[in-house]
């Protein structure tokens, strides 16, 4: 990926197979991420560890076996003048774009990520920090640093392996013992892989552990080593017969080819899976090796693809920062991502040719200018990252990061899986006065009522206190998400049920995703554990209707009042603002707005609407529904006016929670006339 210095050979000769294997794997990737075919593009970066495991151990060997030394001065600073200038001007480019182009949600995670590749950390930061989790998380690929995790993992092999390869070589000459390199490198290959797999599948650490098979150095140290074996055994390789040669070229790019065009975003990955690119590639260069002037070497030496291999690390760098800018300025566009990695290429010729090239091969280079130019390659970054971080800030304190700012209950840490009764007794809970106290409980479609019923509870003199679990339906139901049982949300809503009781608030207002839970397939119900699950939408409404009556039933028994709010009008496609570039949110506001009928919308809850005033009758409770206050026109709008309603397609934003606080203020009326007339 990032050494183009590797086409050279040890006997001096240009590998002109090896730059074709470079643009194969940058092309691999690009197209992946601009959405242009090659369904599993992702593993280019896995050639590119192979390639580099070959070609840095075949120079270090090169002079290992001519000299019988390593000068390692020389090679670190090689490395310093080949990889950070290119990677440094990318990211201060990046960082101080990203306070316009990059999305508001990301721009956080994006200095961060910054610093880290700056210090050749970024793989380790994602894999522990930086992968964005939550409910509300806006996904990790509106990072336009993302991929400089494979760059540090890169970085990381550079700097320690030259150490065991010198270790692994004096130990070999002291011992007489040849095979010691090439015995270590088995070694890594028998610890490393495994320990990806262990990830994967022994250790049972859930998503962390996957996170670190992918992104950490020690699982992906493996492949290196397989490059480096190659490297190793490189005089036995250059004899094998030209049929075998031309038989390990054929059956390289079929494994290669069957990785890049056959896997897709549902493999997993690495696993068992990154054998295939890892072998093809390691076939293919021995066939380089072997036979020189095949067909296939022949082929990745043609020139145009000769050149794309030496923009290789310059595009790779690029790229990606070009696509997310793109899709965060033209949401949902089909051709901003494939553009934008057209135009990346011409940045990376640039930076190649006025940038990296001068550098590189400046003559009077030094020891010490190198060691200033290392310092002035993890500042320049730094700094960038510093004024993103300022400059985001800022914008947290306008209005374009406040219309899509988290509800109360998620900012307030209310929205837990922990059951009400085992909450602190002052968690979320805002003093009324003496007109007793009542009780917001649900999803987050109950969080984003927050500060309206807050402001509807301030103005009868009501208390109110908030208990959300997002992602979680307040019904008495088993529920799998993809086959998986929903086990926390049980505890959940039997414990705080349970609280409830106790506790016993004048008012309970439950509020669920009901529409989202019945319509979505990939959600099943049950009564309960032992019970046979459904997933059609009608019996799914049947099951929600009794369960929730139920959960009413047991309330409404000791005396609470229970209030059902119907779930807003949610929009058929998918919304996120906080994934857009905040200059597209400033200056074209309106044209990101999306509508839906209102027929439409009322269709697709009819089900849930029907079920909860189901619920309601048999529990002795009531329902209430701010649909026309939220959709008082056809079509519905996620900007009414100047004004931004949603936060994303299913929740509203922070202003409409607040703009229900009078409408929210007459529900506790009517309840407390009622229960004065009674």
């Amino acid at each position: 990926m990032a050494d183009s210095e590797g086409a050279v050979a040890d006997a001096g000769t240009r590998r002109g197979d090896i730059q074709g294997l470079r643009a194969l794997a940058v092309l691999a990737v690009v197209a992946y991420h601009a959405g242009s075919g090659f369904s599993g593009g992702y593993v280019g970066v896995d050639v590119f560890f192979v390639i580099s495991g070959y070609v840095i151990t075949r120079m270090m060997l090169s002079e290992l076996r001519g000299t019988g030394r390593l000068d390692l001065g020389r090679f670190y600073l090689r490395r310093v003048r080949r990889l950070l200038p290119a990677l440094s001007l990318v990211l201060a480019a990046v960082l101080l774009l990203s306070v316009a182009f990059t999305a508001l949600g990301a721009q956080a995670v994006t200095a961060r990520t910054g610093a880290a590749a700056a210090l050749v950390n970024a793989n380790h930061y994602l894999a522990l920090f930086g992968l964005d989790a939550g409910y509300f998380a806006i996904g990790s690929k509106s990072n336009p640093l993302l991929h400089t995790w494979s760059l540090s993992v890169e970085e990381q092999f550079y700097l320690g392996f030259p150490l065991l390869i010198l270790g692994a070589w004096r130990l070999g000459v002291r011992f007489r013992r040849v095979s010691a390199t090439a015995l270590l490198l088995v070694v890594i290959v028998a610890v490393s892989f495994p320990l990806s797999i262990a990830l994967r599948h022994v250790l049972l650490l859930g998503d962390s552990a996957a996170d670190l098979a992918f992104y950490a150095a020690p699982p992906r140290a493996w492949e290196f080593a397989v490059g480096a074996l190659l490297a190793w055994f490189a005089p036995r390789i250059r004899t094998l017969p030209p049929l075998l040669a031309r038989a390990s070229s054929l059956a390289g790019l079929v494994l290669v080819g069957v990785a890049i065009f056959a896997y897709d975003d549902g493999t997993l990955f690495p696993d068992f899976a990154v054998v295939v690119p890892v072998v093809g590639t390691a076939l293919l260069i021995a066939a380089g090796e072997a036979a020189p002037r095949s067909w296939m070497s022949r082929s990745l030496s043609w020139r145009p693809v000769q050149r794309i291999g030496d923009l290789s690390y310059g595009w790779y760098l690029w790229h990606w920062p070009c696509i997310v800018f793109a899709l965060a300025m033209w949401p949902g566009s089909g051709l901003a991502a494939p553009v934008a990695a057209a135009v990346s290429y011409g940045f990376a010729e640039m930076s190649y040719r006025w940038w990296e090239q001068p550098i590189r091969l400046r003559p009077a280079a030094t020891g010490r200018s190198t060691v200033r130019l290392a310092a002035a390659c993890v500042l320049v970054p730094l700094i960038a990252a510093t004024v993103l971080v300022v400059g985001h800030d800022r914008l947290l304190d306008t209005s374009l990061a406040s219309d899509f700012a988290l509800h109360l209950d998620v900012t307030e840490g209310c929205d837990s899986s922990i059951p009400l009764g085992g909450r602190a007794t002052s968690s979320c809970r805002w003093q009324g006065t003496a007109q007793g106290e009542a009780v917001l409980i649900g999803d987050s479609n109950a969080g984003q009522f927050t500060e309206g019923l807050l402001d509807g509870a301030r103005l009868q003199g009501v208390g109110l206190r908030v208990v959300t679990y997002s992602g979680c339906p307040f019904a008495s139901l088993a529920v799998w998400q993809h086959g998986v049982a929903l086990a926390d949300c049980h505890r959940f809503v039997e414990g705080s049920l349970a609280a409830l009781k106790e506790l016993r608030p004048n008012v309970v207002y439950i509020a669920s995703s009901s529409d989202s839970y019945i319509n979505d397939p990939a959600i099943a119900f049950a009564t309960d554990e032992a019970g046979a699950p459904v997933t059609d939408p009608g019996s799914k409404a049947q099951l929600w209707g009794a369960a929730q009556g139920q959960v009413i039933a047991q309330l409404t028994s000791v005396g609470i009042v229970v209030i059902v709010i119907h779930t807003v009008p949610k929009f058929p496609q998918e919304w996120l603002p906080t994934t857009m570039a905040p200059l597209r949110l400033l200056v074209t506001p309106d044209s990101l707005s999306i509508e839906m009928t209102r027929d439409g919308a009322l269709a697709r809850r009819q089900l849930s609407v029907n079920a909860e005033v189901a619920a309601a009758i048999f529990g002795g409770g009531s329902t209430i529904d701010p649909f026309d206050k939220l959709c008082p026109l056809d079509p519905c709008s996620t900007r009414v006016g100047s004004t931004w309603q949603y936060r994303d397609d299913g929740h509203i934003s922070v202003g409409a929670s607040e703009f229900l606080g009078d409408w929210f203020a007459a529900s506790l009326r009517r309840e407390a006339a009622h229960n004065s007339s009674s």
